[in-house]
């Protein structure tokens, strides 16, 4: 086992093409929470008052599934805006770990316009 571990290490997790895919995913990832983050917030924020701050971010949340955020409001609690701001914090990890790969990729270079 101590053979194999030490393979592993030294020719499959070191390997170029491995080390490009684990940075360009990490890359996706944080671009993603970037958007979606503010944006919720915004969204949560602007679902209590109704006023919304930003037609982008608006349109962001737009792109989040009607399930996840049905599973916002079956949660949410009128006089907690700590729990509610979790909870939307919740809500986009939710979805953006739920995205497929290929999904996720797609998404980000839409939105970045690549």
């Amino acid at each position: 086992m101590d053979i194999l571990k030490k393979s592993m290490t030294q020719f499959t997790f070191c390997s170029s093409p491995i080390l490009k895919l684990e940075l360009s995913a990490e890359t996706i990832i944080e671009g993603l929470l970037e958007r979606f983050v503010p944006a919720a917030i915004d969204w949560e924020v602007s679902s209590a008052s109704r006023i919304t701050k930003r037609k982008a971010e608006k349109k962001l949340m737009k792109l989040v599934s009607e399930n996840h955020k049905a599973a916002y409001f079956k949660c949410k609690k009128e006089d907690d805006k700590e729990y509610n701001l979790y909870l939307c914090l919740l809500l986009i990890a939710d979805f953006v770990s739920g995205m497929t790969d290929t999904y996720a990729k797609t998404l980000y270079q839409e939105l970045s316009g690549i």
